[in-house]
């Protein structure tokens, strides 16, 4: 049946749809393809879609975790954590995937365990969550 007018509920199943023969294409061509924000109205849709290049060993890794690699230690953050799995206050589990330099604030890309939902963190609470920093020590300046 062809979708007259789009809605939360087709753009879903079109995602769902695209993202398995964007699965394919990854496998086949060996890049990392991952599926953007979609907006639309009702009767167009915009789908941002992410192309990523493999490194020397096939190992795929987004601009976040490239820039993670190469900022990490000036926040005192050793680089191991990237892709490792830690807790944030409330509780969730969450994956660092890496780091945005042009968001000052909040520069740290995660993304919780359970439901793939990407949140934005500061530097203390990537500290705290895999206990680089204690809740009653505070932060000295060096």
């Amino acid at each position: 049946m062809p979708i007259q007018r789009f809605s939360t509920a087709s753009l879903n199943c079109i995602r769902q749809r695209f993202q398995s023969v964007c699965d394919d294409l990854s496998k086949e061509l060996g890049l990392g393809i991952t599926l953007g924000n979609i907006r639309f109205s009702e009767t167009t849709a915009t789908l941002k879609v992410n192309l990523v290049t493999s490194g020397e060993n096939g190992e795929i890794k987004s601009k976040e975790a490239i820039d993670f690699i190469r900022y990490a230690h000036s926040h005192g953050i050793p680089v191991s954590c990237l892709g490792k799995i830690f807790s944030n206050t409330n509780g969730d589990e969450l994956i660092l995937l890496g780091y945005m330099p042009r968001s000052y604030a909040y520069p740290f890309l995660a993304e919780r365990t359970y439901d793939k939902k990407r949140y934005k963190f500061p530097k203390t609470a990537i500290q705290i969550g895999f206990k680089l920093l204690t809740h009653s020590s505070p932060e000295i300046p060096a």
